[in-house]
């Protein structure tokens, strides 16, 4: 089932789930929503490295999804943009989920953290390359810690990661500074149950 209202599109149903398991579709949907960009297919395909008719497939696909949408129709008679159909996308399974629904999403977790992965290692890379080296290379980070909660504590916790972060959030700045570039906070809650 997909829910959606005008700030937020809820996925649950293993269909629209898996219409976000593909590399080039990830990259369109954290433009579309992180960035809060608005992308024409010919734009979208060369930020995700495929053709434009591939990438009007992918597009189509998400809108489908009820992910993303078309803008409304400028007067100049160019292509439209897609953008994002919310302010923001999420995936939330139920108790009782289907198999399918949690395959879905153990598929769209793999793709997302390999490409988390692949942008972590670039960044490490470029840091030996200063012809290469991006200005936030040097803020690169990947952190692990162990903690003690409960979870009255952890909701919190993520509460105030979210107020920390969200003055920052790329589509909250409107004047953010010259040098200022993007950044990808990943932040994950993980039970441990090994102790």
């Amino acid at each position: 089932m997909t829910s959606s209202d005008a700030d937020q599109v809820i996925l649950s149903d293993p269909r629209q789930i898996r219409a976000l398991v593909h590399p080039a579709r990830l990259v369109v949907v954290n433009a579309l929503y992180g960035q809060n960009r608005q992308l024409t297919a010919t734009e979208a395909a060369r930020l995700a490295g495929i053709s434009p008719s591939a990438m009007s497939y992918h597009l189509r696909a998400l809108e489908r999804a009820g992910i993303a949408k078309r803008a409304a129709a400028s007067g100049d008679g160019r292509e439209r943009p897609w953008v994002r159909a919310a302010s923001e996308l999420s995936v939330r399974l139920s108790e009782g989920q289907s198999y399918a629904a949690i395959a879905a999403t153990g598929a769209l977790l793999e793709v997302s953290m390999s490409q988390d992965r692949a942008g972590l290692v670039a960044a490490m890379e470029r840091r030996d390359s200063p012809e290469r080296r991006l200005p936030l290379d040097e803020a690169t980070v990947y952190r692990r810690e162990s903690l003690v909660v409960t979870l009255d504590e952890a909701r919190q916790l993520n509460q105030r990661i979210g107020d920390l972060l969200a003055p920052y959030a790329a589509d909250s700045r409107e004047s953010p500074p010259e040098s200022a570039a993007m950044l990808s906070v990943i932040v994950s809650f993980i039970p441990d149950d090994s102790a």
